[in-house]
């Protein structure tokens, strides 16, 4: 009887402990399906607050594209706007020459995008677009420069970086002249929180004594004969207005705001060293912003060397620059207040018998005869 009475108690027991088990099991399955939700929920949010990729052009925009290559890039843009009415691409080459240079695809390029209405000059001179009659008198809100590169075939990486250092000044100090005027209502970067920098990048925009530092020691006069300078020619007239396409109603430009000169480039060495932070500053810009160059934002773009399509050695699908987590920097012109603080504190601290030359020449170890001979007004290739 005492077995019996036992056995009851241990079975009761046994069913007491099973049942705490399983309401215990069956807290915790809420419990997991309620974090489960959560997740689920926070996870949707991202996706409906993904950012977009970057990409700063409007339809109201006047944009010039310097130096392209199979025009892949300025068929993109005026996809996306829906018309190329607003744009000039310039390429440095010939039609000739970029027919032979990107056989897979430039042709195509071209005529898709004039068919959108854009307008397409050939030998531009990136460093001198001010000796490009069909220019002359114009102005833009974007000058946009893609992976620049003189193409030099230099193997010395200090020439190598000259060189293209050269070509960077040369355009920052053309392109200024063509930006509209209006108000940057952003903080100057003196008065903003420090960023974080893109991968590579050694360069920064304020007044340090780390800017000095970091700079690259720059001998114009040892890089001068290795500096490919770029042609001009007036092949073509400047067509007058744009309008929008087909409704031949006037196309009214967002021109009450500073231009911008947008660069994009690689990041990390060498083209780090270029420190085209420095090189724009020191050719009265200022940096305004960094973001990544993201293919995605341009639907139909290719991306091409200097040198053309290679088959066999020219990557497809963008490789090239995806794996160099490519950015794009964007300047204004400084304030001509700014711009003249510089040039007070500048003669104030130089030696006697200093006189501060235009912009774009007073650093980087630079004096003005060497520079001026660095220009490109001439009209003849050098390459």
């Amino acid at each position: 009887m005492a077995k019996k009475s036992k056995l009851k108690a241990a079975l009761k027991h046994t069913k007491q402990a099973h049942a705490k088990h399983q309401a215990a099991k069956r807290t915790q399955d809420q419990i997991e399906q309620k974090l489960a939700s959560a997740t689920q929920s926070k996870r949707g949010n991202k996706k409906k607050h993904k950012r977009t990729a970057y990409f700063p052009y409007t339809d109201k925009d006047l944009i010039l594209l310097v130096g392209e290559g199979n025009f892949s890039f300025a068929h993109a843009v005026a996809r996306r706007l829906g018309s190329g009415k607003n744009i000039t691409a310039t390429a440095y080459d010939s039609r000739e020459i970029v027919d032979r240079k990107y056989t897979d695809d430039a042709s195509h390029h071209i005529t898709e995008f004039e068919k959108l209405g854009g307008t397409t000059h050939y030998e531009v001179d990136g460093t001198a677009l001010e000796d490009f009659e069909a220019l002359s008198g114009r102005k833009f809100t974007h000058i946009v420069f893609n992976f620049p590169h003189a193409g030099a075939g230099i193997k010395d990486q200090a020439r190598n970086i000259q060189t293209n250092q050269l070509l960077m000044i040369g355009f920052f100090r053309s392109a200024i002249q063509f930006l509209t005027e209006g108000v940057d209502t952003r903080q100057s970067r003196p008065q903003r929180r420090q960023r974080r920098r893109p991968k590579g990048d050694q360069s920064d925009d304020d007044d340090e004594e780390e800017d000095e530092q970091q700079q690259e020691s720059f001998d114009f006069e040892g890089a001068k004969a290795h500096v490919v300078t770029y042609a001009a020619s007036d092949d073509e007239d400047d067509e007058g207005p744009v309008e929008d396409a087909g409704e031949g109603e006037p196309f009214e430009p967002n021109l009450n705001r500073p231009g911008q000169i947008l660069v994009s480039l690689k990041s990390g060495p060498p083209y780090s060293h270029w420190n085209v932070r420095q090189l724009a500053k020191e050719c009265g810009l200022r940096a305004r912003s960094t973001h990544p160059f993201e293919i995605a934002a341009y639907p139909g773009y290719e991306h091409r060397r200097t040198l053309g399509f290679k088959e066999g050695l020219s990557k497809d699908e963008n490789q090239e620059i995806r794996d160099k987590e490519p950015h794009v920097y964007t300047f204004v012109a400084k304030p001509r207040q700014e711009e003249e603080g510089d040039d007070n504190a500048e003669s104030a601290s130089a030696p006697t018998g200093y006189t501060s030359q235009a912009r774009g020449k007073r650093s980087l170890g630079v004096n003005s005869e060497s520079f001026d001979g660095m220009s490109a007004p001439s009209k003849k290739r050098r390459r």
